[in-house]
């Protein structure tokens, strides 16, 4: 709203938020201590937030496939197990809003170890040696290996990479956690050789 003559007037501007956003307003005479202790903080926060999305996206897929039908065709004659089923997902969905108890026994990352973990790493390990060039992050990696876009890595350059969305069956995190070992060690091995 401005003000056009003494009088209120709406503007042509539109804002929208669709990302959430963080900043972070910090003296800059931090110590490194403090500092790391601000960064870990943060990736706390973020990876709890992370796991309350993913246990609420398992919450809802569990209780919509444990109440669906095979076919279209078992919802066509309204019966009493389809009149009872839905008064079951209807209490689900009471439920699911009305505590955060209902989170409590999912675990959203069941996979500790991928099944093909050796083939996961020869891939990271080919893609970090292909682009010496490119400082890729352990995210980096896991969002090429599933085809997830970003400013640094659009689909338009890197969908004709050979790794674009190969490991998509694979845990996005599991797979971050591979790519920082390797990052690390490949890191490792070039700091030694160039002493």
């Amino acid at each position: 709203m401005g003000l056009v003559a003494g009088k209120p007037k709406r503007s042509a501007i539109s804002v929208r938020f669709s990302n959430l956003g963080l900043r972070v307003k910090a003296p800059g005479d931090l110590s490194d201590e403090e500092k790391d202790a601000a960064l870990n903080a943060l990736a706390e926060r973020s990876q709890s937030q992370e796991t309350q999305c993913l246990k609420q996206i398992e919450a809802i897929y569990s209780a919509v496939h444990n109440f669906s039908l095979a076919s279209i065709k078992g919802c066509l004659s309204v019966n009493e197990d389809i009149e009872k089923k839905s008064e079951d997902l209807k209490e689900v969905i009471r439920a699911y809003f009305k505590t955060e108890s209902v989170l409590a026994d999912i675990n959203p990352n069941p996979e500790t170890k991928l099944a093909n973990e050796a083939e996961v790493i020869a891939d990271i390990r080919v893609l970090l040696s292909s682009y010496r060039d490119t400082n890729f992050t352990a995210r980096a990696v896991a969002r090429i290996f599933h085809g997830i876009q970003s400013p640094n890595y659009p689909a338009m350059a890197w969908g004709r990479c050979r790794f674009w969305r190969s490991h998509l069956s694979s845990d996005f995190n599991l797979i971050c956690q591979l790519a920082t070992k390797e990052i690390l060690s490949m890191r490792v091995g070039r700091d030694k050789i160039e002493i």
